[in-house]
Parts: structure tokens; C-alpha cells; sequence
């Protein structure tokens, strides 16, 4: 289900858009994800001797990401840690508080994703609570 949840993100983001920052690629949830993984093995990583050992290390750090809202979150906190700092450091010496911007991308977030969360969870009850629904063996 990470990686399900993964795409939904990465499609999201990679659909056209007007408002998309100018600093942000369409597919930055790629980049995103993989600062993230490589940020979180970062001591392992650091320890490898070959190409090959970091490789395993890279995907058991992925495989033993069972929750999909982490893999979202980490994700998120890369984005903000890779794109979004320009942004902040600009819009400060333009005289708009941080705190500001933080607020509002997180309501812009929360309005872009809780629609899209909701109609995927009303198909899932459907499917869960119909009652012709009968598995065969």
C-alpha cells in the first residue's frame, strides 16, 4: 500500500498545473522520495564499502516502510527541505513570516488531498459493505 499511495501522490503532482511553483519540477516527488530514503539510511549509507551493499541498503530501507502515510510524510518533509527553502528565504526578506507561509501551504494541502482521500475511501466502503459482492474460491 506504500507504493500505491506513493503513485497517488506522484501522479498528483505530475498532472499539469498553473499554479505549481516555478522551482518545482513536475515529477519532484521522485527526487523527493529518494532525498528522503538516502536522508534516512544516511549512517547505514555512510558505512557501505560497495555500490552493491548501498543498493541493499537503499531498498531494505524501502521495504521496511510498512505505513503509507510515512512514506507521504518523509517524502513531504524532503520537499520542503529541497524546494520550499528558497521559497521561505525569499518570501522572509520580502517582510512575510514564515509562519505564514507554513499556514498556508498546509491549508492549501489539506484541500488538495482530503477530496482525493475521501472519494478513494467512499469506493473502498462500497466495495467492502456490498452485500452481492461474493469471493469465489
Amino acid at each position: 500500500t506504500s507504493c500505491f499511495r506513493f503513485w497517488d501522490l506522484l501522479f498528483s503532482e505530475s498532472a499539469p498545473r498553473k499554479d505549481r511553483p516555478p522551482q518545482k519540477i513536475p515529477r519532484h516527488s521522485l527526487i523527493d522520495l529518494a532525498f528522503a530514503v538516502m536522508k534516512r539510511c544516511r549512517t547505514e549509507l555512510l558505512g557501505c564499502q560497495s555500490a552493491v551493499e548501498a543498493t541493499q541498503t537503499i531498498v531494505n530501507c524501502l521495504e521496511h516502510m510498512y505505513d503509507p502515510t510515512e512514506v507521504i510524510t518523509i517524502t513531504y518533509e524532503a520537499e520542503h527541505l529541497l524546494w520550499d527553502a528558497m521559497a521561505q528565504s525569499a518570501a522572509e526578506s520580502m517582510g512575510i513570516p514564515s509562519h505564514m507561509k507554513e499556514y498556508e501551504r498546509g491549508a492549501h494541502l489539506w484541500d488538495q488531498f482530503l477530496l482525493h482521500f475521501r472519494r478513494q475511501n467512499e469506493a473502498l466502503q462500497g466495495l467492502v459493505c456490498d452485500p452481492t459482492l461474493t469471493l469465489t474460491p
